[in-house]
């Protein structure tokens, strides 16, 4: 409307006609929450801010930015009266992360606000399934254990993983450590081979440790797993001894032969069977006949026998022992080559086997007796029908030096040896 006024207060006016003013200023946004440098996955982020309009706000859009690089992924749109947002942070892991929120006013003019660039870190451990199929293993040592369908899971990504295995308390060694990083997905069914090491037990341990690419990590174990024996034990005689083949040493028909021998096994010895071949004379030619004649079985806890040659063994001859462990694992060991023979003349005592008896004591008492490396048991003690010549005698107890020492067994002799143990503190 125009009104016109003269010099004498005359006047007249106009009117336009209709016309419409349009909104043409832009909405205002901050931020007003302090946003953090860093947050975890998993955590609940909330931001606020303030929005304002000389008329009507409509909406606001939140979008994100894991790589603050300008690719923005929309979030939520609000209604013009919300201030306020949380939202749970993602499962990824960057050091560049962003929001953007951007206010439309009726109009759809618009003010746009961004936050400082942020790190998202993972602190969320791995997660590894064992299936119960693994709580009772039975496996035998030196075999491969196969693990199936282990669940190896992570909230972002997998990293490796490291396999140990034990069979002492609280010791555990390294079996492998594969890399999981190639891996497409964040879980995996797991399997694997174990080689088992040697050792019997019966509450073995395996022990999975999963690392995450963030370092995160979890350990879990497989235990009570049974490592049966798988061991073979050992035998060798020590007495008799073959010293040349060619000369075959000659025993007689009648007389006293002592066998001895060491035996040794991880889980213990059942028994011994000793035996002889009663047609030797085709290993001069290098075949060795298989029937052996038995002469007795004894319990694992015997390391001596005394057998009396009978007549039918006359000839050249083998002995052989064969030593059965507790899970019926053997082994054997044969002699060289003996000549028996029955001898009546006058020549019988210069072939028969001449045999001592050693007597050993110590002060004090309780010693560990080693004969030529062969453990006979504690002092005091008496060992009858040791065949004659040079031994090394060596005595051994805790907290003493050991004595070590030659003696001469002499035929049909009882030879008497008693010593005085020296403790490591004395001068």
């Amino acid at each position: 409307k125009l009104v016109l006024i003269d010099s004498e207060g005359n006047a007249s006016s106009a009117i336009s006609e209709n016309f419409k003013v349009r909104d043409n200023i832009k909405p205002e946004i901050s931020i007003s929450s302090i946003i953090p440098e860093s947050v975890k996955t998993g955590d609940i982020f909330t931001i606020e801010w303030d929005a304002s309009d000389n008329e009507v706000l409509r909406s606001h859009k939140i979008s994100f930015s894991p790589k603050g690089n300008g690719e923005w992924q929309e979030l939520k749109v609000l209604a013009s009266t919300n201030r306020i947002w949380s939202w749970t942070i993602p499962n990824i892991v960057t050091d560049a992360a962003q929001f953007e929120i951007v206010v439309e006013d009726h109009v759809h003019l618009f003010d746009t606000v961004y936050t400082d660039l942020f790190s998202i870190i993972d602190k969320t451990k791995p997660e590894i399934k064992i299936p119960k199929s693994a709580d009772r293993i039975e496996v035998k040592e030196g075999a491969v254990l196969p693990i199936e369908s282990i669940i190896l899971s992570d909230n972002v990504a997998l990293g490796k993983i490291k396999i140990e295995y034990s069979n002492t308390p609280r010791k555990f060694s390294e079996i492998s450590i594969i890399d999981l990083t190639e891996e497409d997905s964040n879980q995996i069914n797991f399997d694997v081979d174990i080689p088992i090491p040697y050792g019997v037990t019966k509450n073995a341990k395996l022990q999975f440790t999963l690392e995450d690419n963030s370092g995160n990590f979890v350990k879990k174990q497989i235990r009570g797993i049974r490592i049966k024996d798988n061991t073979p034990p050992e035998i060798k005689f020590t007495n008799p001894f073959v010293e040349n083949e060619l000369n075959p040493e000659i025993l007689l028909v009648g007389e006293d032969m002592v066998f001895n021998w060491d035996g040794s096994d991880n889980s213990g010895i059942m028994s011994y069977k000793l035996s002889y071949n009663i047609k030797p004379e085709t290993y001069l030619t290098g075949s060795r006949p298989a029937n052996w004649v038995h002469m007795i079985t004894l319990p694992g806890s015997v390391s001596e026998y005394i057998w009396n040659v009978p007549e039918k063994a006359v000839g050249e001859c083998r002995f052989k022992i064969k030593i059965t462990d507790r899970v019926g694992l053997t082994n054997e060991y044969e002699t060289g080559l003996f000549a028996i023979e029955d001898m009546l003349d006058s020549s019988r005592d210069k072939h028969l086997r001449k045999y001592g008896t050693l007597s050993l004591s110590s002060f004090p008492e309780g010693a560990q007796i080693l004969l030529d490396n062969d453990e006979k048991g504690y002092t005091p003690l008496t060992i009858p029908k040791i065949p004659n010549g040079t031994y090394q005698v060596t005595l051994f107890k805790e907290n003493y030096h050991h004595v070590s020492k030659l003696i001469n067994v002499l035929a049909d002799t009882t030879i008497y040896s008693i010593d005085s143990l020296k403790l490591k503190t004395e001068e």
